[in-house]
């Protein structure tokens, strides 16, 4: 609680070396008090960068607080960051998810903000989205049709159930689909699980993916894919050991991968 309490001087001091310390050993370390607190510390400031321990250390009251505060009309009040909606969602407060899924249904057609629709993207991550299977798969198709899209959309591709999307999504980022909007499709492979393991890897050794990008953003998630699949540094060492002694032969589906 003091590193908690030591936050509310910091937000203000425009020291953000020390700000950023105090926030990672509040989320590392935090309790739901500690979460409380900071909750009205955001409602005063708006910061988004107390929501993230806010969402990590806090629990259903926390969530029911900010929501009330928070959305209106089933929308995110202007005055809050986007962030918050990602909150809500890493805290699984069960009626965001309808809000969030009014957003994603409306990302392309009304061209919301970058920030927002990653937030909402993300968000639903969080939740089963049953009952939303048809909404996913309409939004995720006019992806197809794009080659610049909201690249976050796809990441929600295995709440659809139907595997066979994992596929479309390879042959769209190898195909029409712009670099720049890769890292959806990086992280919606990979959240099919483990099935699709190999697929991911011949979508993040193909250099036209640029898989590890960071003027893209791309790397981010190939990096949450790698994590979600458990790929470690060892195994991509010996991929590309591999890759370099039998051009890709030694790694099935690799090698027609690669250019």
């Amino acid at each position: 609680m003091n590193a908690t309490k030591e936050i509310e001087s910091l937000v203000t001091a425009g020291n953000e070396e020390v700000l950023a310390m105090h926030i990672n050993l509040v989320t590392n370390y935090g309790t739901a008090e500690d979460a409380a607190y900071l909750l009205a510390l955001f409602l005063q400031t708006k910061d988004a960068r107390l929501l993230k321990p806010l969402q990590v250390c806090g629990n259903k009251a926390v969530a029911e607080t900010l929501s009330q505060q928070a959305i209106e009309n089933n929308q995110l009040k202007e005055n809050f960051p986007p962030e918050t909606l990602l909150a809500l969602g890493y805290l699984q407060h069960a009626e965001t998810e309808g809000v969030l899924m009014a957003y994603y249904q409306n990302l392309i057609d009304k061209k919301l903000d970058w920030h927002l629709h990653q937030s909402v993207c993300l968000a639903l991550l969080n939740y089963s989205c049953e009952g939303y299977e048809g909404i996913i798969r309409q939004q995720i198709e006019k992806c197809f049709e794009l080659s610049l899209f909201p690249e976050m959309i796809p990441v929600l591709a295995c709440k659809t159930g139907d595997v066979a999307l994992a596929e479309k999504l390879y042959n769209h980022g190898s195909t029409k689909a712009s670099s720049d909007s890769n890292a959806g499709l990086l992280l919606g492979i990979a959240l099919f699980g483990l099935d699709q393991k190999d697929l991911f890897k011949k979508a993040i050794y193909n250099p036209d993916w640029e898989a590890g990008s960071t003027a893209t953003g791309n790397r981010t998630y190939t990096m949450m894919g790698l994590s979600y699949l458990q790929i470690s540094l060892a195994e991509m060492l010996d991929d590309i050991k591999q890759l370099h002694e039998g051009g890709g032969d030694q790694l099935p589906g690799v090698r027609d991968g690669l250019k």
